[in-house]
């Protein structure tokens, strides 16, 4: 299955992030085919929110839809993250 990465550096606004989330799973919907991760660096928002942000967008989709999303984080203390299908 093919792959497509989006990057976003430097972000600290969750509605950024909802609003990718959004766009990502629109995609996915429209063409399975594809698995979408989302990677931010250097991101401005706590690991809760992250996680929070991801638990509601979970609540939201399809889980077919959300079976083809990932969240990849790099922290600025350089720790990582992910959510979603990369977890498995």
């Amino acid at each position: 299955m093919e792959s497509q990465v989006r990057t976003i550096e430097g972000t600290r606004a969750a509605r950024i992030l909802r609003a990718e989330l959004m766009a990502m799973a629109g995609a996915a919907a429209r063409d399975p085919s594809r698995t979408r991760t989302l990677r931010l660096v250097r991101l401005g928002l706590s690991e809760t929110r992250l996680q929070q942000e991801w638990s509601a967008a979970a609540e939201a989709l399809r889980p077919e839809v959300l079976a083809l999303l990932s969240v990849q984080a790099v922290f600025p203390d350089g720790h990582a993250r992910v959510f979603g299908s990369m977890e498995r």
